[in-house]
């Protein structure tokens, strides 16, 4: 037999036999952003209602223009390119004759018979397709929320929530090239307050696995961006063992995956997370918490009252200069990666790969 040949033959059983974290994954930055309405109880300043989005600043090119020009109806957009854009709210939410139950979906931009809309998919079912995030075709759509149409400001994708005097509503605006839509909301279960609307600066990243019969494994990590201040550190290194910090601020720090990962040697399955850190006798652990559960029960992941599905210590090291913003990496080490995290005077590490195939 041919030296070139047993050689390829040898690679091939080699990739077989290895797990993926062994072999060549990539990670890089995921651009994306997050808005969102945010109803709090009068009394415990407790989360009465909440919705979210998440995307991408998209640009309007040429391509996309041409796709709009051709467009019939049931044709999709993607808000995003690196990973599932999230529509997510914590009590139902009324698009007039729409209703949405509280919950997580994928969220993308569909044509309709008399205009454009956001449609909402399915969001486990939509990483289970492990592919690329993108449009879905094959899935069906769960609901579709009609939009209003209007002149655009010529800008890349952008949407953000404008408050409603009215208790309970608010405006999803969409802003795309020439386009603008909006759709009204009203949200289930809030006090008679207009909501507090803002956009979240994140930081966020991909990691790739290698891809094979079409099938990409990926988990993608975004995160708010905390100051270190003398403040913080006096609360960082006051807690107690047994209570919990938000790892960031504003939106939880989420994880999405449609791959089993390994933390610390235990395995956490496809989905989205939400992740903290729990302070214990010995130092820290990161916990994973479902992103679904916490928004049906209205739970903020600082709270501690999410059921953790996973808890790992995480190793601490010092540094200095101090790291002056919070920073969530994935750090190549050898045949894996570490997640690492980097806050004020500390460094806390886990060992992170994909599980196998």
């Amino acid at each position: 037999m041919p030296l070139a040949l047993v050689s390829r033959r040898l690679v091939t059983a080699l990739l077989v036999l290895t797990p993926l974290a062994a072999q060549q994954a990539t990670t890089y930055p995921a651009d994306l952003q997050r808005a969102r309405a945010i109803w709090f109880q009068n009394a415990s300043n407790n989360v009465a209602s909440e919705v979210g989005v998440s995307f991408a600043a998209r640009p309007f090119d040429d391509a996309t223009r041409r796709s709009f020009e051709n467009a019939t109806a049931g044709t999709r957009w993607p808000l995003a390119e690196r990973f599932w854009p999230e529509f997510a709210c914590f009590t139902e939410v009324e698009f007039g004759s729409v209703r949405v139950p509280a919950d997580s979906y994928a969220m993308l931009l569909v044509k309709t018979d008399d205009g454009f809309g956001l449609g909402l998919l399915d969001g486990d079912k939509a990483r289970a397709t492990l592919s690329p995030p993108g449009t879905a075709p094959s899935l069906p759509l769960l609901a579709t929320i009609p939009l209003q149409a209007g002149p655009g400001n010529g800008s890349p994708l952008q949407l953000a929530f404008v408050a409603d005097g009215d208790a309970g509503r608010f405006a999803l605006v969409l802003q795309f090239g020439p386009n603008r839509w909006s759709a009204t909301g009203r949200a289930k279960g809030t006090p008679k307050t207009p909501p507090i609307v803002m956009a979240d600066a994140r930081a966020s990243w991909r990691l790739d696995g290698p891809a094979a019969d079409s099938q990409t494994p990926f988990a993608v990590l975004d995160h708010g961006l905390p100051r270190w201040t003398k403040e913080l550190h006096e609360t960082w290194h006051g807690l107690r063992a047994g209570t919990t910090w938000r790892l960031g601020k504003d939106w939880a720090t989420t994880l999405d995956t449609n791959r089993t990962l390994l933390l610390g040697g235990k395995e956490l399955e496809p989905g989205l997370w939400h992740l903290s850190l729990a302070k214990t006798p010995d130092g820290w652990n990161l916990n994973a918490t479902s992103a679904v559960a916490d928004y049906r029960a209205k739970i903020d992941p600082n709270s501690g009252r999410g059921a953790s599905v996973l808890s790992v210590p995480m190793h601490s090291a010092s540094v200095k200069p101090a790291c002056e913003e919070l920073r969530v990496q994935c750090n190549a080490d050898g045949a894996g990666f570490d997640l690492a995290i980097q806050f004020g005077l500390e460094e806390l590490t886990v060992p992170f790969a994909f599980g196998k195939q």
